[in-house]
């Protein structure tokens, strides 16, 4: 697995999002964090990644591509579409929902035998260092034959990190974690997984048809704390056909994105006092 193949995407939810409205601005991605939209601090430091294959964005949609945001510094033209065209990315139109976007971004790579880094636009923390530890664990999971890798972190090191903060965890017999954004599809297969994402999308003002596909029983055990996370991955595993192995992170910011206005004072606040990885390594181990 040489080459690498990222995907990110970027969609929002129009300029009615209180995020945008916030903020000011036609989408998600557009959200300035230490003067740089937050779109194109994940990409500079996509940017960086070695052994390059398919760069692609899947959003935002066409009409917020062209805004004028600010560039940290004069070498990067002043537009998103200058961003995309220094950090190597194209751009793809987003579909009508992220598990669609995403099957079609990444059917737009060649794909064979690559691993294929999915991740999304609004990451503002996400550091070479997140991604090079990422990567290396999904790299150990393909090795053990998986064909898609999830980051998670656990809840604990992200209180431990921002006691001041709500996560939204997702809590397990062996623990809480909190989710990346950060996804490895290792084999073709991993494909299977987005298509039940998709499935789920479709389905979700209709709660029995998720209950009837992920199983009452896994549902009940997960409500009642009696299911570890290898267990979910496993029940989600067989009903697409394929392996799915969790990368544990030691990075609390990884969990972090801007999805609200109050997740953009956090991680403005952190930017602006330049708070990153050095002193994040500093915090003792929960």
């Amino acid at each position: 697995m040489a080459e690498l193949d990222i995907v990110v995407l970027a969609g929002d939810r129009g300029p009615d999002d209180p995020l945008c409205r916030a903020a000011g601005v036609p989408a998600k991605a557009l959200v300035p964090v230490g003067g740089v939209p937050v779109l194109a601090r994940v990409l500079r430091v996509l940017s960086a990644c070695s052994d390059p294959g398919a760069r692609v964005v899947c959003g935002p949609a066409i009409e917020a591509l062209d805004a004028l945001c600010a560039a940290p510094d004069a070498s990067h033209p002043n537009t998103l579409t200058g961003w995309l065209a220094a950090t190597g990315f194209h751009w793809v139109a987003p579909a009508q929902s992220p598990a669609a976007s995403a099957l079609a971004a990444v059917r737009t790579t060649s794909g064979a035998g690559r691993l294929l880094l999915l991740t999304t636009g609004d990451h503002a923390l996400l550091t070479e260092a997140i991604v090079a530890d990422f990567l290396a664990g999904a790299r150990s999971a393909h090795a053990a034959g998986a064909d898609l890798a999830v980051g998670f972190v656990s809840l604990e090191r992200v209180q431990a990190r921002f006691p001041d903060t709500r996560r939204t965890p997702l809590r397990f017999r062996d623990g809480a974690v909190c989710t990346c954004n950060l996804f490895a599809l290792l084999r073709p297969s991993a494909l299977g997984v987005i298509e039940l994402w998709r499935r789920v999308e479709q389905d979700r003002k209709q709660p029995w048809k998720i209950v009837r596909l992920l199983g009452i029983a896994t549902l009940l055990r997960y409500v009642l704390g009696r299911v570890t996370l290898a267990e979910v991955l496993a029940r989600l595993g067989r009903i697409t056909g394929t392996r799915i192995e969790a990368v544990l992170l030691d990075h609390a910011t990884a969990a972090v994105d801007v999805d609200s206005p109050a997740d953009w004072d956090l991680v403005r606040d952190l930017v602006e006092k330049k708070v990153d990885e050095t002193i994040e390594a500093n915090v003792a181990k929960p």
